[in-house]
């Protein structure tokens, strides 16, 4: 009993030495963070790409790179240190890292490549894309931008913008949207042709976020196409044949936005989030739901799980839909067989996941907590494996809060749960000021994820 107490105290000794050299978070450490994105697993299911967006002191601005890590751990390896690098994906057949650069499409060949070649040069730039099964194509998500009139010397002579349409700007850096700038529309670009067509064949409506069966035949798009789409908020998942200027096929047909459309992989189903009513949207949740390519019959998902979800995607058997929910302060993976529709909880914890992948039902996440930025994870049977450690070096020595659980009863007798952060150095029974942030929801919440 002795010794036991003799260690205790001995490791009391070390926590209070360890905490005592810990110094306070400071402005300029905010600086250094890293902030690690977008993994995705490649096809064999043994590494993870990813993006970091970091501080440029020399140049006062953000850098993104392009890194990769082995599934089964390692240091990270570099793939492109270019300013500017984001959305990195592989090709379906392994060979291929892609990424935009300065609104274009970027190339590196695995088989030997040490340098990535730029593979568009297009006016207006490129939003998303993503490769065909085959690797020989992809849909690309593109706003075009026609070029000004040109002088008798050939040079470009500004002209006024003539605004046409009712929404006519955007934020995220989008800025005005006037005559020269077209909807955003998919293109389908085939790498060896060189050929940059458009999917559909005529109109101005808005398509995005473009996925291709797992055929090659078929890509499956949202669109408003309403006669007065330029007035609503709708959105619908189309299908049309991956062949330029195709004419879609509408397979849903709700009031609001639905989105997000990911494949079966047997290609007969497309899981999506399914929109409410338009005027209650910052209220209402999306639910999840499946569609029938053949017929447009429709089956909701987890009727019961009343909760924000997002990034639905098919297991690798398509036997479940897997996708994110957040709910109290938290964000996890979460699945729901089919069979029965049921979700279910595939990581415990006060965590926030920002961002998910699989491959060989191999399963990457970003991962945030109240003192970890988000780094990549391998989620394996409910517990996660570090891949990365970009901000490991950063936050040593650096003593952070640790925010705790707090809820409270309201009037009607609701709880309201909520999350307390203790200053530094805290010592219990004494009075510190304390500052209430109370905001309304449930379009956002506080969580558990690393805010700087």
């Amino acid at each position: 009993m002795l010794l036991f107490q003799l260690i205790a105290a001995l490791l009391t000794l070390l926590i209070t030495v360890a905490s005592a050299d810990a110094r306070p978070l400071k402005i300029e450490d905010l600086d250094r963070i890293e902030r690690v994105a977008d993994p995705q697993l490649s096809p064999d299911g043994e590494w993870v790409l990813y993006s970091v967006d970091s501080f440029d002191a020399a140049a006062d601005g953000r850098r993104n790179s392009i890194w990769m890590v082995r599934w089964s751990g390692g240091e990270p390896v570099p793939v492109s240190q270019a300013q500017s690098a984001s959305m990195p994906r592989f090709s379906p057949d392994g060979r291929w890292v892609s990424f935009l650069r300065e609104g274009q499409l970027w190339l590196l060949d695995r088989k030997g490549g040490t340098e990535a070649r730029k593979v568009t040069d297009i006016r207006g730039g490129i939003g998303s894309y993503a490769w065909s099964p085959d690797s020989r194509r992809l849909a690309i998500g593109y706003r075009e931008e026609t070029s000004p009139p040109k002088d008798a010397n050939g040079k470009e002579t500004p002209e006024p913008w003539v605004i046409d349409r009712v929404r006519f700007k955007e934020d995220a850096g989008e800025g005005y949207i006037h005559n020269r700038i077209k909807s955003p529309r998919i293109y389908l670009y085939d790498l060896q042709a060189k050929s940059f067509e458009p999917l559909t064949a005529g109109g101005e409506f808005e398509e995005t976020s473009p996925a291709w069966s797992p055929d090659g035949t078929r890509i499956a798009f949202v669109s408003n196409r309403e006669a007065d789409w330029q007035y609503s908020d709708y959105g619908d998942i189309y299908v049309a044949a991956a062949q330029p200027n195709s004419t879609p096929r509408r397979l849903t047909d709700f009031p609001g936005a639905d989105r997000e459309p990911a494949w079966s992989p047997d290609g007969r189903n497309i899981a999506f989030l399914q929109g409410s009513e338009p005027k209650y949207w910052m209220y209402n949740q999306t639910s999840l739901a499946t569609v029938s390519v053949a017929d447009g019959k429709v089956r909701e998902l987890a009727a019961s799980l009343d909760r924000d979800i997002g990034s639905p995607q098919f297991s690798a058997d398509g036997r479940s839909v897997r996708f994110l929910v957040t709910d109290n302060r938290a964000r996890y993976p979460a699945q729901v067989p089919l069979a029965d529709g049921e979700a279910q909880r595939l990581l415990q914890g006060s965590y926030f996941v920002l961002g998910m992948s699989q491959s060989k039902d191999r399963i990457a996440a970003l991962v945030s907590s109240d003192r970890s930025p988000a780094e990549v994870y391998a989620l394996e049977k409910g517990k996660l494996r570090a891949l990365t450690r970009h901000n490991e070096s950063v936050l040593s020595g650096i003593d952070l809060v640790e925010r705790e659980s707090i809820d409270f009863v309201a009037r009607d007798g609701e709880r309201v749960y909520g999350m307390l952060a203790k200053p530094l150095g805290y010592q219990a029974g004494q009075r510190y000021p304390t500052i209430l942030w109370l905001h309304g929801g449930p379009y956002s919440q506080d969580n558990w994820g690393f805010h700087n």
